[in-house]
């Protein structure tokens, strides 16, 4: 089976411009489907966390797919555990949600560790990935030029008005 190159998006508003929303509408188009021997989650939704690290976020997305022991284990263990539920469950595509959380990690070394971890994941993992956040999850982005160069698609959207 050949491998296509990830197919990566991001999407950047100021506060209350609909991309929570956003998110939760393409997510209930495509639900999951409980079959005999798995769940089918095509699209998974995760919220970054405040402050996170590589082990948060992963633990972030075994939470979103519904693994009990989330909390426990290293971030390479939980990473690991979400290649093999990816597969298993036939996720296509993962939103991060709140992305500009990725920007403020509690140390620089945490922020290096979280983008290189975010870089990696999206290469082995083979999914779609669509990322939400306010304009400064641009800058996680920006920030390291493996990432500036996979998430090449951006759309910055405006708040909703009458006139």
């Amino acid at each position: 089976m050949e491998q296509t190159a990830n197919k990566l998006l991001i999407i950047t508003a100021p506060s209350g411009a609909g991309k929570s929303t956003l998110s939760k509408s393409y997510l209930a188009n495509f639900p999951r489907v409980s079959q005999a021997q798995r769940t089918y989650i095509p699209v998974l939704l995760v919220t970054v966390p405040p402050s996170p690290t590589s082990r948060s976020l992963s633990g972030a997305i075994l939470e979103a797919l519904g693994y009990r022991k989330h909390h426990r284990g290293s971030a390479p263990e939980k990473t690991a555990i979400i290649r093999e539920l990816f597969i298993k469950c036939g996720v296509e595509v993962l939103i991060l949600d709140e992305a500009q959380h990725l920007f403020y990690p509690p140390t620089v070394s945490a922020f290096r560790d979280l983008t290189d971890w975010l870089k990696n994941f999206l290469e082995e993992s083979h999914v779609c990935m669509v990322a939400t956040g306010l304009p400064a999850a641009e800058m996680v982005v920006d920030s390291n030029e493996q990432l500036r160069r996979r998430f090449s698609e951006r759309l910055r959207l405006s708040p909703f008005a009458l006139d």
